[in-house]
This record gives structure tokens, C-alpha cells and sequence, in this order.
């Protein structure tokens, strides 16, 4: 019998019919059951394995049994709890036990679930919702029990009234488990609800530290995320240590300003500069005054040197305090229907029009957004981005990238102010579905990027998806680390050595900001990638460092598809170990099945495998998701040269240099076509504009002296030979 199910029923059997498991979480799996003797449904929790072999089992049980005196209408009663011994499986080496406590069954919702549906609450709610949280905080925290562990997610709502689950069963676990806790790396609490103690693994947590998450929620039900978020629990814990969470009415300014200040106060990072207690913080949070006036003397003020202190150890207390209970928050279900967009680069309205950089990377950072959203398509940034400057129809930019609809916009930059607007159109008719003007100052750009993310979900879906487009605008909240990184992004799309060689110095200076900072870390190692294939060598080096760069976004963020296509198509330029290279193209795809470097990368790694046809696949789903892209047409010529169509080959080539006429790839390759079809005239126009745009001539000085005989173009030949000699161009090794 290995059914977990199966299992704990026949082990519960007389007391408790087992129905179904309800969900599971970081410390528990829940199923619903029917309690036999009372005749009422129950849910039922089940310590996770892992949790439960640390822990001693008459200490667990004893610690829980305090919280079964607590009497309050909004705290969820304990009714039971126990060890049950169950049949063994095959592989273990005697009968298994499962720690359980048993609870009441409400069918409402949680706060989570109102929140992934809302995203913002009404400023009304969130005070009704936290003053009842806080009374019952209050009565526990008389009786000296505390939660540990209050979030969203065991917060139920019953009637629209808030009850807490799971109340002290956090410092149950603690308590019995002591050291061994801590030795298995467990961490008790919810990295996006932590209090800056629990994260430095402090054993003495007070009240406070419910207040901290009290205040968290808070501040997600006003503005729509947790005060501080991140792709790993290292980085949420890293900026909870380190960072301030920036001013509410920065992301929703109908909000009062006594509100913002009342919260912010709650997760002040010293316990002894939050509220006296919860009950305090809420009714400061109802009287919404203008001013509501800080502690005498705040601990901060006392001691400076505490969070210097905490932020040269984060690393270390990240590493130690790995989070039992983190788990990435899961998007919303895929909506109906089939949508798609193409985001143009926003203009740039600005005085000086120095701020090309800035509408580019508002686009692209809403690309990535957007990506990120269940059945939603997406034009690659190349295809999308290649209308810039042209007055053409919004039907033909949807007929050529083939979407329904074209978001486009426009920044303007003054000093510390900044105004977006936005509109989305229907590509078929030029119809605006949607269009809001944002002024704000630029230290709002993240939030102003979430407000038009959304929208355009909204008007797209019917729905907003807030929990699912949070993240990608998120990777830092260092407003300048975000401008250098934007810039960067600007000249690494430009794909010329000295450009390339600029966004490196510019994503550097956005680490030595926010070391953190994952899509900064990506940026440098495909900048570094991109380099050395523009080099005269390939170099060793470069792609070294570009390893470097891939393996730190790795270790901030193992999921991010960006930083995992980096990593696995360096597999196949340093190491060309194929098996290897294509497993992790595989899990780069499925963690980003929309960007077009990991099919396109991908293809080069299927190409080498001599596998053409899934290479040919793989560059076609590329140009798909990309198709006015040059350097991915030419790939894809690429494999039909290597499959024997020179016809289909040329066509691809010719489509690569219409849409870049100094593409050193295509001019390559279309140059050998030539010359193997003996048309010497064209194979020399190509190599003199390939010669003009890059030191990787193509042909070898043999094949140019044989062109050369054969057809003449003495000044053109002359001229590359002279510069092969003086070390200005270099020769493909290999003779045609």
C-alpha cells in the first residue's frame, strides 16, 4: 500500500473517513475527512515527511497541545492531534509514523485565493480585515503564543470574516525540534511574511514578529505584491535585510498617507520600532491621519551599525535558513481564448531625445512581462522592435508578426519626472482597446511598469493576472541599477564589438548596484557570448566569463529560462558536450517556451548533433515567435545549406540581408554560395560589404586569390589580401 491516501485512512479508520487531500504546502499536506464520532467534516494536516523525522514526537505533541486552549472566534480551534503508525513500503525498513493534527473544515476561501482574484483590495477592506486579524493576535499573543508563520495563505475567510489557521503550530515544530530544525537547513516562517529576526534565525521571536507579517499582508492587499519580493527565497531575504520597501502611494496614491506610514511603521526592520502591538497598529491604520507621529527614539537611530551588520552577513544567514515553507507562488489558470500582442519600442518624447534607451527597455521589460502569462503570445523584441521610426498601418505591423493586437507608447524624461503613455490596439481594424497616460517620478518606474502590464492583461483577458505578470520588472527595486541596465540592454542589441563591449561595462555597473540582480547578470553573459563570436577568434576567455556571469544568475534564480538557455548553449561552445547541452535546452524551453534564443540556440545544438530536421523545427518555432529577425533567418538558412536546399538556403540568406544588409553571418554564407555557383562578381560585392562590417572575411586568402584569377575584381581582392597581411581581417581556416 503506497498510496499516501490509501495509507493514512486505513490508519484512521473508526475515527476518521479520509475523503480526499485538499493541497499540500511547505510543511504540511491537508486532506479532507469526516469526523466519525462528532459527525463533521474536518481537515486534517500531515506533517511532511522530512519535517517530521527532525522532530521528537511526545515534544511536538505536548507543544501543540498548548494551542488547544485557545478561545477566539477568529482563531481556526485545534481538535486533535496524534502519531499514527502505518503499513511500511518496500523500500523502508520498518513501519512509517505520520504526525497529524486535526482542525475545523472551512469551506471558504483564503486570503490568497482573494487576492490572486483582486490583486488590490479596497483601502476600507484592508482595515476591517486587518482589525480583526489583530484582535485575535492580540488574545494569542496575552496567552504568550505566537503564530510564527501568518501569511495569505492560512487566512481563511469565512463570511468575509478572516479566521487564522495554524496558530502556534509554527513554534510547535520549533520547540520540538530545536537544534535538529536548524541543523536540516529548516526555516520556520514565509520568506515574503518574514520579520527581519526570523531570518537571522533568532530563537527568541516575540509578538513583534507577527506584527511584521501582519503589516506584510497589509501592504500586499493595498498595493498588490509583498513588501519585498524576489525569484528565490535568498534574494527576498537579502532585500527584506537590506532594503526599504518603497512608499505604498508610490504604486497606489488614493491611498492615505497615515495608512502608508502606519504600515511601514509595522515593518520597521528593529522589533522595538514597530507598534507596541497589533491591536495599536491597526487602530492607526483606521484613523488614516495625515501624520501619524514615529517613536520617540527610534533603535535604528540608537544603532546604525545593526544593519550594516545583518547586510554583510545575508549571505550566510540566506545559505543557512534554506525555507521549508517557500514556494513559488503559482500562476493563475490559463484564461479562454487565444490572444496575442507585439509591443513596439515606446518613443522617445523627451527635450534632449537622449532617452531612446529608456522607451526600448520599458518595451522589453513589458515583453518579458507579458511572456510570462499563460496563452498569451508575444513578439520577440527583434521582430516587434524592427518598426521603430516607421509610419506604418497597425494592420500591417499585425499582418507581418502575425498578432492581434500592437501595444505602443511613449516616454518622457524631466530631471526626477517621467510620463508614460501607453494604448493598446486591435491590429485588424486599428481600434484602441485601451489607453492610459502614468505621470509619476522615476522612482516609480516599477510600479508604473506592473500598472501597464496589467491593464493591457485586462483588456487583452477580461482579467487581470497580477500574480502571474509580477517578477520580471521586480529583478531589482535600485531605480539607477534598472537605468544602467536598460542601457545595456540598448547597445547589446546593437551587436557591433564596440556597442557589445559598452552594455558590458554597463550591466557591471548596474551589479556593483544590486548584486542581485539576475536579468543583469544574463545581459552580461549573452553580452559576453555575443562578443566573442564577433571577436577575430572566438575567444576562451570571454566565453569564460560568460560561464561566470550564467552560473551567478543561476545560483540567484536556478528557474530563470534566460540564464538557463546562457548556461546550456555554453555547453555546447566550451565543452560540446551535445547530451548535456540538449537536456538543458530542453528544461530552458519548458521554463520559457517563448524565448527565442532557446530555440534558436537550441537549433545549433540539434544542427551539430546532425539531427536537421528537429534543428530545421527548432529555427522554424524561432521564427515564428520571431520573424522579422535577420540573424534568425539566416540560421535557418543555415541548416538548409547543411540539408542540401541551396535553393531555400539562398532565399533565407537574401530575407536575412533585406531586413540587415551588414549581417557578417548571412554575408558569409551567401558570399560561399556564390562562389560554389562560379558567380564571381556577386561573391566579391559580397565580401567587400562583409569586409566593411566585419574582420571575419569568410573566404580564405586561397579561394580569394582563385576568385581573383577566375574573375578579376583586382581593387576588391587587393584591398582584403593587403588587410590579411596587415593583420586588420582575418581568414576562415578551412579552404572552399
Amino acid at each position: 500500500m503506497t498510496d499516501p491516501l490509501a495509507r493514512l485512512s486505513a490508519a484512521l479508520a473508526g475515527r476518521y473517513t479520509v475523503e480526499r487531500e485538499l493541497g499540500q504546502g511547505g510543511m504540511a499536506t491537508v486532506y479532507l475527512a469526516h469526523d466519525v464520532k462528532h459527525d463533521r467534516q474536518v481537515a486534517i494536516k500531515v506533517l511532511n515527511p522530512e519535517l517530521a523525522a527532525v522532530l521528537g514526537v511526545e515534544r511536538f505533541l505536548a507543544e501543540i497541545k498548548v494551542t488547544a486552549n485557545l478561545r477566539h472566534p477568529n482563531l481556526l480551534p485545534l481538535f486533535d492531534s496524534g502519531e499514527v503508525l502505518v503499513e511500511h513500503s518496500e523500500r523502508s525498513e520498518g513501519p512509517r509514523s505520520f504526525l497529524y493534527y486535526v482542525m475545523p473544515y472551512i469551506e471558504g476561501p483564503t486570503l490568497r485565493v482573494r487576492l490572486d482574484a483582486a490583486s488590490q483590495l479596497p483601502v476600507d477592506e484592508v482595515v476591517r480585515l486587518i482589525g480583526v486579524l489583530a484582535n485575535a493576535l492580540d488574545y494569542a499573543h496575552a496567552q504568550n503564543i505566537v503564530h510564527r508563520d501568518l501569511k495569505p495563505e492560512n487566512i481563511l475567510l469565512q463570511s468575509g470574516q478572516p479566521v487564522i489557521a495554524d496558530f502556534g503550530i509554527a513554534l510547535a515544530v520549533a520547540e520540538a525540534g530545536g537544534e535538529r530544525v536548524t541543523q536540516t537547513g529548516l526555516s520556520l516562517g514565509t520568506p515574503l511574511y518574514m520579520s527581519p529576526e526570523q531570518a537571522t534565525g533568532e530563537r527568541s521571536v516575540d509578538a513583534r514578529a507577527d506584527q511584521y507579517a501582519l503589516g506584510a499582508i497589509a501592504y500586499e492587499m493595498l498595493t498588490g505584491e509583498p513588501p519585498h519580493t524576489g525569484a528565490t527565497a535568498r534574494v527576498i531575504i537579502s532585500r527584506l535585510m537590506t532594503e526599504t520597501p518603497r512608499p505604498i502611494r508610490s504604486a497606489r496614491p488614493e491611498v492615505p498617507a497615515g495608512v502608508d506610514t502606519a504600515v511601514q511603521r509595522a515593518l520597521a526592520k528593529a522589533p522595538a520600532d514597530r507598534w507596541a502591538g497589533c491591536g495599536e497598529f491597526a487602530r492607526a491604520l483606521a484613523t488614516r491621519e495625515e501624520r501619524i507621529p514615529p517613536p520617540p527614539e527610534t533603535v535604528a537611530d540608537r544603532n546604525r551599525g545593526w544593519l550594516g551588520f545583518i547586510a554583510a552577513g545575508i549571505a550566510v544567514v540566506a545559505i543557512v535558513t534554506a525555507v521549508i515553507f517557500w514556494r513559488p507562488a503559482r500562476s493563475s489558470a490559463p484564461p479562454a481564448g487565444n490572444a496575442s500582442v507585439a509591443v513596439l519600442p515606446f518613443s522617445d518624447l523627451s527635450p534632449d531625445r537622449t532617452n531612446e534607451y529608456f522607451g526600448d527597455g520599458i518595451a522589453e521589460t513589458l515583453i518579458s512581462a507579458l511572456g510570462n502569462v499563460p496563452g498569451l503570445d508575444v513578439a520577440a523584441r527583434t521582430s516587434a522592435f524592427s518598426f521603430r521610426g516607421k509610419n506604418v498601418d497597425v494592420r500591417e505591423i499585425g499582418t507581418s508578426l502575425g498578432v492581434s493586437t500592437v501595444l505602443e507608447g511613449s516616454v518622457q524624461r524631466a530631471g526626477d519626472k517621467l510620463r508614460i503613455t501607453a494604448q493598446l490596439v486591435k491590429a485588424a481594424d486599428g481600434v484602441s482597446l485601451w489607453s492610459e497616460t502614468f505621470d509619476r517620478s522615476t522612482t516609480d518606474i516599477f510600479a508604473v511598469q506592473d500598472e501597464v502590464a496589467r491593464a493591457v492583461i485586462a483588456a487583452l483577458r477580461g482579467r487581470v493576472l497580477a500574480r502571474t505578470v509580477r517578477g520580471e520588472a521586480a529583478a531589482t527595486r535600485d531605480p539607477e541599477a534598472y537605468d544602467l541596465y536598460l542601457q545595456g540592454r540598448f547597445y547589446q542589441a546593437k551587436r557591433t564589438t564596440i556597442d557589445v563591449e559598452r552594455a558590458i561595462g554597463l550591466f557591471q555597473q548596474a551589479l556593483a548596484r544590486d548584486s542581485l540582480f539576475v536579468q543583469a547578470w544574463t545581459g552580461l553573459a549573452d553580452a559576453y557570448i555575443v562578443l566573442a563570436f564577433y571577436s577575430n577568434v572566438p575567444s576562451v576567455a570571454t566565453l569564460a566569463q560568460a560561464r561566470t556571469a550564467a552560473d551567478r544568475a543561476l545560483a540567484i534564480d536556478p528557474d530563470f529560462g534566460a540564464a538557463v538557455t546562457s548556461r546550456a548553449y555554453l555547453l555546447l561552445l566550451q565543452d560540446w558536450d551535445l547530451p548535456k547541452a540538449d537536456s538543458a535546452f530542453r528544461r530552458a524551453i519548458q521554463l520559457s517556451p517563448g524565448y527565442v534564443n532557446a530555440h534558436k540556440w537550441y537549433a545549433d545544438v540539434l544542427n551539430a548533433a546532425g539531427q536537421t530536421d528537429q534543428a530545421l523545427a527548432s529555427f522554424t518555432r524561432a521564427l515564428q515567435l520571431d520573424p522579422l529577425s535577420a540573424i534568425t533567418n539566416a540560421n535557418l538558412g543555415g541548416i538548409f545549406l547543411a540539408r542540401g536546399d541551396t535553393a531555400q538556403a539562398l532565399v533565407s540568406m537574401q530575407k536575412a540581408l533585406a531586413l540587415d544588409p551588414t549581417l557578417p553571418l548571412a554575408l558569409r554564407t551567401i558570399a560561399r554560395m556564390y562562389f560554389a555557383r562560379g558567380d564571381t562578381a556577386a561573391f566579391f560585392a559580397a565580401q567587400e560589404r562583409l569586409a566593411a562590417n566585419s574582420t571575419r572575411a569568410g573566404a580564405s586568402a586561397d579561394v580569394l586569390r582563385r576568385a581573383w584569377q577566375s574573375g578579376g575584381h583586382d581593387a576588391v581582392c587587393r584591398k582584403q589580401i593587403e588587410a590579411f597581411s596587415a593583420g586588420k581581417l582575418w581568414f576562415e581556416r578551412a579552404d572552399w
